[in-house]
């Protein structure tokens, strides 16, 4: 009787108030929303884990800051990390580190966002699961930017059509991938709609909760 159900995200959006006051704060940060900016998001927590590598991104940043100036990497999250982090990209303009951001901000932030990115190294936990934050950003149809190979994550989003991966700590290789992304409108779009169908497939709050249920109650009426 055992059967495993995924993490879910909701998919009730703010209120009207709140997602304009989430523009403006998108806006008060440098987010102009101009039709060729190029968002890519990240949420999480800025540890000193060893397998959050952010200096790759920081580092492509760099390289990309002339080439692309129109792509922006925002790093949403908090942590003992955070504010070295904060000084490695002082001089960055197409980075910005917002701080802790609160739903309506994530929400607003994703739908600004051409890609959400998952700079988490290879490690035991990680290839053996799926990171939560995937599953938030296929929430807005968001194709995920990683470099955790070789696990479940990885099957999931090749399966699903909406990944796209790069290898850790080689900032050429992330780089090339962005210019990938940028100059291929068509290709990023179908990955956006691929992203948006895995997210109503599989990981719907209402679907999958109402599954689970489902199973319970099987398991209740075989234990009669």
């Amino acid at each position: 009787m055992d059967r495993d159900f995924p993490f879910a995200y909701p998919i009730h959006p703010p209120t009207a108030e709140e997602v304009a006051g989430a523009e403006r704060f998108w806006i008060e940060k440098g987010l102009t929303g101009v039709a060729n900016e190029f968002v890519i998001c990240f949420f999480g927590t800025f540890t000193e884990r060893k397998e959050l590598d952010v200096e790759t991104v920081l580092r492509t940043a760099r390289e990309l800051r002339q080439q692309l100036p129109q792509v922006k990497f925002v790093l949403c999250g908090t942590g003992p990390a955070e504010a070295r982090y904060i000084a490695l990209a002082a001089e960055l303009g197409n980075v910005l580190f917002p701080g802790w951001v609160d739903y309506p901000q994530i929400w607003t932030l994703m739908r600004r966002a051409k890609v959400g990115i998952l700079p988490y190294l290879p490690s035991a936990d990680f290839i053996a699961s799926m990171p939560n934050k995937s599953i938030e950003y296929l929430s807005a149809g968001l194709p995920v930017l990683t470099c955790l190979r070789g696990g479940y994550l990885q099957t999931v989003l090749e399966e699903g059509g909406c990944g796209i991966f790069y290898h850790g700590e080689t900032p050429g290789s992330l780089k090339e991938a962005i210019q990938h992304l940028v100059s291929d409108r068509g290709g990023l779009q179908t990955r956006r709609s691929a992203a948006a169908r895995l997210f109503e497939q599989r990981f719907r709050e209402d679907r999958v909760y109402s599954q689970m249920v489902d199973h319970l109650e099987l398991m209740q009426s075989s234990d009669a």
